[in-house]
């Protein structure tokens, strides 16, 4: 299901202060703004934006920064979340949807990350993510179905030392907003040999067994610095056949 909110808001009663050309930047923020409530209710603090703790990323990324998301119903993780990757670059790309269908907003993503408690860590996290794309020439995106290495343990401490990027099963993933769509990535750590397992696979099959053997589990798409690795269960291996045996099946119908 698409989370659509491709209609450019009126903005011009909010930000009055604001010339009409440069009404358009503001307007693709609230739908984002708004299509991210839709989706994770309301931030912590409300209505509020986290700016980067990074003046070069901050330089880069005029009005980007976080969305912090407290735990809401049945969701018992804080969220924590990109705002602005997806953000057009020019004011013509407003009219990118309406010429095509497929059009993407901006890089076409937006990352999420789930923390069993509120923490500093995550947006740590997210923000050397962020500054790799915005200021790393030869940095690609992180899409789901890849995996990255962590220069340090996630969180400063324990065995998670990767991000592998997944599109989670727990909320709704496709943003339309008015320049184009926009995917949730969901980021979830892993440690060394759960992502050299995954890396004995061709392509993103690795990737896409660890993300279901994280569920097998219990672990979900949560990151949790303080867990061990999984592949020093015993039952490791068996899962991992069964699951790698469900998903070429699935690849084959």
């Amino acid at each position: 299901m698409t989370v659509d909110f491709s209609s450019l808001p009126d903005i011009a009663d909010e930000h009055p202060e604001l010339a009409p050309e440069e009404r358009w930047y503001a307007a693709h923020v609230k739908a984002r703004e708004l299509a991210l409530e839709a989706v994770f209710g309301a931030t912590e603090p409300p209505d509020t934006v986290l700016a980067p703790d990074d003046e070069e990323v901050a330089r880069a990324w005029p009005g980007g920064g976080f969305h912090r998301y407290p735990p809401r119903g049945e969701r018992t993780s804080w969220l924590y979340v990109t705002h602005g990757l997806s953000q057009p670059f020019e004011e013509r790309d407003v009219q990118a949807l309406h010429e095509d269908p497929d059009a993407l907003s901006g890089l076409g993503l937006e990352y999420v990350l789930a923390s069993a408690d509120d923490a500093a860590w995550p947006l740590e996290l997210l923000l050397g993510l962020v500054r790799q794309v915005l200021l790393d020439d030869e940095a690609t995106l992180l899409e789901p179905g890849r995996l990255r290495a962590c220069n340090t343990p996630i969180g400063g401490r324990g065995a998670l030392r990767h991000v592998l990027a997944t599109l989670s099963p727990e909320y709704e993933l496709d943003l339309l907003l008015p320049a184009g769509h926009c995917v949730l990535v969901h980021l979830v750590g892993v440690t060394d040999g759960e992502a050299a397992r995954a890396q004995t696979e061709p392509d993103i099959l690795g990737s896409l067994i660890l993300e279901r053997v994280l569920y097998a589990f219990g672990v979900g798409g949560l990151t949790d610095p303080d867990r061990d690795c999984l592949t020093t269960r015993e039952d490791f291996d068996a899962v991992w056949i069964d699951v790698r045996a469900e998903v070429l099946a699935e690849s084959d119908e």
